[in-house]
């Protein structure tokens, strides 16, 4: 499961409009097929994602720039996606 997580965490970073992508976006891609997957586990396969981008996007891309923030925002953020899930405002597959 891990490396279908990697891979819809990696295509949405580089196939979304900069503008969609937020911790709490790519949090909601890795946890939407699979929401018992640890945040730890989460956390290690964003940055293992960040850093694959890094060779595509170019550290100086203002993609870039945006994705490397996510780990500073990841904790509050998977804090709220998860709270959001299970009030049931947030809908997720089942």
């Amino acid at each position: 499961m891990s490396t279908l997580v990697f891979n819809k965490i990696f295509d949405f970073m580089r196939d979304e409009p900069v503008k969609h992508i937020t911790a709490g976006s790519v949090i909601y891609i890795g946890t939407e097929d699979d929401q018992t997957i640890s945040k730890d586990e989460l956390l290690k396969l964003t940055i293992d994602a960040i850093r694959s981008m890094k060779n595509i996007a170019g550290e100086d891309s203002e993609r870039f720039r945006k994705i490397s923030n996510i780990p500073l925002e990841f904790e509050c953020a998977y804090e709220t996606i998860c709270s959001l899930r299970d009030i049931k405002a947030l809908k997720m597959k089942e």
